[in-house]
């Protein structure tokens, strides 16, 4: 996958920009690094390569399966048999610090021993595209849809399921909401929330609350 394909395939908008900027912390900092590890996993050409800016099919076909974010990721082909593209776990210490919230990292760091410890999966789909399989990623865009009260809700739209086939609504189009605010003077990712045409999944902090508030 080309670095400078994979780059172009965030388009923000002047506005959200603009607004960013107005506030003095741009929210789509970490949102944009971790989109670009998502899509790097998803497989290559999924969402990039030489006819990414003009919506042209062309990923490679077969389903992904989430890997890597249920505490004991490994390193992968990123979702292709014929890459040397190593898995990248933006979930991992490095990640957790420079990216998400305190408390995201802190929920994130718990579950894990938990599941460790018990010897059974935490995290057992791709956070930001809400699936277990799923396709390379098309049309990948990145906006800040708006600020209310110091929390930025960023969204990722992209289309996950288009080597599925048309019997899978192959066309649909899955919208992934950032709630991000600003922590010890920089922007960090503090939930996630997916949603795909009226459905929208637990978010990503009360999925890690609700395990561990399970009793052990």
């Amino acid at each position: 996958m080309k670095t400078g394909s994979l780059c172009a395939l965030f388009v923000v908008s002047l506005l959200s920009s603009t607004v960013a900027a107005q506030a003095g912390v741009d929210p789509l900092v970490p949102v944009k690094e971790v989109m670009q590890a998502v899509v790097t996993n998803a497989g290559p050409d999924g969402a990039s390569g030489e006819d990414s800016d003009t919506g042209t099919d062309n990923q490679s076909t077969g389903d992904q399966s989430a890997q890597g974010a249920s505490g004991d990721a490994q390193a992968t082909d990123g979702g292709d048999e014929d890459s040397d593209i190593p898995y990248i776990d933006y979930l991992s210490d490095e990640w957790l610090d420079r990216d998400f919230s305190a408390e995201i990292a802190k929920l994130y760091r718990e579950g894990s021993q938990r599941a460790a410890e018990k010897d059974e999966p935490f995290i057992d789909y791709e956070p930001v595209i809400g699936a277990q399989d799923f396709c390379p990623l098309k049309d990948v865009d990145v906006k800040l849809a708006g600020e209310k009260d110091g929390v930025y809700d960023v969204v990722a739209s992209f289309k996950a399921e288009s080597c599925f086939g048309d019997d899978n609504d192959s066309e649909a189009v899955t919208q992934t909401h950032f709630r991000v605010i600003e922590e010890n003077g920089k922007p960090v990712i503090d939930d996630i929330v997916v949603k795909r045409g009226d459905e929208e999944q637990d978010s990503f902090k009360k999925i890690m609350q609700d395990y561990l508030a399970q009793k052990q």
